[in-house]
């Protein structure tokens, strides 16, 4: 083997991609930077972490420089990533949800739309506002309160998807 081609063996080892679509049985169809299709690549995942990406960036690991044995690390997209203070960890999806483990120790959980945090503070002040009325026998709760709790088990069920039987 001359110079030139372990220059190009090593050259190769990593290249630069794009992910092109997920087959039906999961592996994925990448195209590389010099407009090769690779087909059928088993994706990989850190170990805790699965995900079905949509669209990124990928880089194509090459035994020997060969794209003859190729093994993609993990889709990159920073697209839809939450911003990140130095030390904080997040897990996102492109719908927009995500968990930051904050490195001040607090956690925030969005779905897109709304916080568990604000939830929360919002149950609070229904809580310390909750108001009824009538004689201790016969009270009942008043309804502009009983209207806000209904309201905040809606929002709370918009946080959290429902698992149906399945």
């Amino acid at each position: 083997m001359s110079f030139g081609e372990l220059a190009a063996k090593i050259r190769n080892i990593f290249q630069p991609a794009e992910f092109v679509k997920r087959n039906d049985d999961g592996t994925l169809q990448i195209k590389t930077a010099y407009n090769r299709i690779i087909d059928n690549v088993e994706p990989s995942y850190p170990y805790g972490f699965k995900a079905k990406a949509t669209k990124g960036k990928v880089t194509v690991l090459c035994a020997g420089g060969s794209l003859d044995a190729v093994q993609v690390l993990p889709v990159e997209d920073m697209e839809n990533a939450p911003e990140l203070e130095d030390g904080d960890v997040a897990l996102y999806s492109e719908g927009g949800a995500f968990v930051i483990c904050r490195a001040d120790g607090t956690i925030d959980i969005m779905n897109g739309e709304q916080s568990l945090n604000q939830l929360g503070l919002d149950l609070g002040e229904l809580l310390k506002n909750f108001a009824t009325f009538g004689s201790s026998t016969a009270q009942k709760t008043d309804p502009p309160t009983v209207q806000n709790i209904v309201q905040w088990e809606e929002n709370w069920k918009k946080l959290f998807k429902e698992q149906g039987n399945a």
